[in-house]
């Protein structure tokens, strides 16, 4: 699947910027009754350090909106598509904070300084461990804890300043470099690892487990495409049902390639729950 491309800016903070808020936020600012703070990553097609910034986006989302995260990804550019524009028109956030740091690590440390004042647990990962880093923003959301980043076995000077501000009193290191960071005076570590290792500890600190999700991190270098020729609708569906033209292409280790494609069967209101539009199946064809 292609990544989602959503949204652009209105507030931020510290070193966080943002730009002025398009006119369709402005509006509906006035109109509804907004709530909630949208975090907006801006990510680009290929695999990037932005990749990093939103999985921790998701825990300081989860910590701004009480246990609802809300975080969107926009184009490289800032391009709005238009199912984002009406997202927002729906949701109506209080604030859409826009990030723009330089690496992950400084947007890790900047979300930390905007959302949390104190925190006796933060998680730790490596920002080039992808797998560990998507497992590591499930349990700093789930802790309503700050996930913050470093690639150096001796946690880098921002990192430990972070820790100071906020009281820190335990550190759960995730992922590949779990067991290689050293220890941090005045704090305990507790190190994870696995994705395994993380359902473990949750589960024996009497954190429900509710569903399990699966992923293939490989897929993040695997490639993306945006157009494939020839896979057509047997018949016209009014927008936004059917599909948009995008696909991703699977290449596997035997040589052997998928094409995944996503269509969209169902639209609803979201503040009402109504179907507006909806398709009971979708056939296509290769031409």
């Amino acid at each position: 699947m292609t990544r989602p491309r959503m949204l652009a800016a209105i507030v931020a903070a510290a070193t966080i910027a943002s730009s002025a808020a398009p006119a369709f936020v402005r509006s509906v600012m006035v109109d509804a009754r907004p709530s909630g703070t949208a975090l907006i990553v801006a990510l680009p097609q290929q695999a990037a350090w932005q990749d990093f910034a939103f999985l921790a986006a998701v825990a300081a989302s989860h910590k701004a909106n009480d246990g609802v995260p809300l975080v969107i990804a926009s184009a490289a550019d800032g391009a709005l598509r238009p199912e984002a524009q009406d997202f927002l028109a729906r949701r109506t956030p209080e604030s859409v904070v826009v990030l723009a740091e330089t690496d992950a690590d400084s947007t890790a440390c900047a979300l930390s300084k905007r959302f949390f004042t104190r925190s006796q647990s933060v998680v730790v990962c490596s920002s080039n461990d992808y797998s560990g880093a998507l497992v590591a923003a499930v349990l700093a959301a789930r802790e309503r804890a700050p996930l913050l980043y470093s690639s150096s076995a001796t946690l880098e000077k921002p990192v430990r300043a972070e820790l100071v501000r906020l009281g820190t009193t335990k550190v759960l290191y995730v992922g590949a470099s779990a067991l290689t960071y050293t220890e941090t005076d005045g704090v305990t570590a507790e190190r994870l690892p696995t994705a395994l290792d993380v359902a473990h500890w949750m589960q024996a600190h009497g954190r429900t487990i509710d569903y399990l999700a699966v992923a293939a991190p490989a897929d993040r270098t695997n490639g993306h495409r945006r157009k494939v020729s020839g896979l057509k609708a047997s018949a016209p569906l009014p927008s936004p049902l059917a599909w948009d033209g995008r696909w991703f292409l699977d290449e596997h280790a035997d040589g052997s390639r998928s094409v995944y494609f996503r269509v969209q069967l169902i639209d609803f209101d979201m503040s009402t729950g109504k179907v507006r539009e909806k398709a009971e199946r979708l056939r296509f064809r290769m031409e």
